[in-house]
């Protein structure tokens, strides 16, 4: 679970806890966090905002939840109304672990067949709802994953199965895939984000 932070405005020092989700903040409360966080890349002011929020980003448990990123992408682009037309909502799902928790799991539990069954469900079925709100996924995993590792998760939280609600039900990929990579060096992965920005509006 990582902290973002934006840097210089105390009121949105801690933007989004991935393990705890604001647990303090009511709905409203969460939403206007929402709203602030999204930066223009066009705008100097906002990029220095965005880079220091990059460089501030700190890991804070051992824990790999990547539901709870996906629920945050789900809630800002609730938040934050755009054109379609005029800008692709992204979320790029990047992991080096296993997923081992679920959102607002705060201590680990034993990885029995069953809780492993709920994290791979929460993934995808969180993805779902992004995907709903019109967002491309893709999803990058690393090679320390291990060989054998279930990437099914993946494939199936990503936009190379569009219809996936849960990791039982991954419904049909499209073809050719093209929205889950594995990646095993800094420069596959700087080639990875390109084509990604080269697909972008």
């Amino acid at each position: 679970g990582s902290r973002l932070y934006v840097g210089g405005d105390e009121d949105m020092v801690k933007v989004y806890n991935t393990m705890y989700n604001h647990p303090n903040a009511s709905e409203a409360r969460r939403a206007e966090l929402y709203q602030k966080s999204l930066k223009s890349l066009q705008d100097e002011a906002e990029y220095g905002q965005l880079l220091a929020a990059v460089e501030a980003i700190e890991t804070n448990h051992s824990f790999t939840c990547p539901s709870a990123g996906l629920k945050m992408a789900s809630d800002l682009f609730a938040a934050n109304e755009v054109n379609p037309e005029e800008r692709d909502r992204i979320v790029v799902l990047f992991t080096d672990g296993i997923p081992n928790t679920v959102i607002d799991e705060t201590t680990s539990t034993e990885l029995t067949d069953e809780k492993v069954l709920q994290i791979r469900n929460e993934i995808v079925s969180t993805a779902y709802s992004a995907k709903q709100k019109g967002a491309t996924i893709y999803s990058i995993s690393t090679t320390t994953l291990g060989a054998g590792a279930d990437r099914n998760f993946l494939s199936y939280a990503s936009s190379d199965y569009p219809d996936a609600t849960s990791y039982d039900t991954p419904g049909t990929a499209i073809d050719p895939l093209k929205y889950t990579n594995e990646v095993g060096s800094g420069e596959a992965l700087g080639n990875v984000f390109v084509q990604i920005t080269k697909n972008t509006i």
